[in-house]
């Protein structure tokens, strides 16, 4: 059943890119993660990114007592 509904997926997917080429010349779709809802990846990459900065913080050794990571 899931490969199935990945082919109806797939074939949506290319009529709706074939229907969009016909009226906008030059436009694309563009397909993010389509597993997860929007807000879950935006809250994974804000986890990532908020990471991303305690470990530079910390490599940086005792400056990291005046660097702080914000949330964007």
């Amino acid at each position: 059943l899931a490969a199935q509904a990945g082919d109806e997926a797939a074939a949506g997917l290319e009529a709706a890119a074939a229907w969009l080429a016909e009226r906008r010349p030059g436009w694309t779709l563009l397909v993010l993660d389509a597993l997860r809802p929007h807000l879950a990846r935006s809250a994974l990459m804000a986890s990532r990114l908020q990471l991303e900065r305690a470990r530079a913080a910390s490599a940086m050794g005792a400056e990291s007592s005046r660097i702080r990571a914000f949330r964007p």
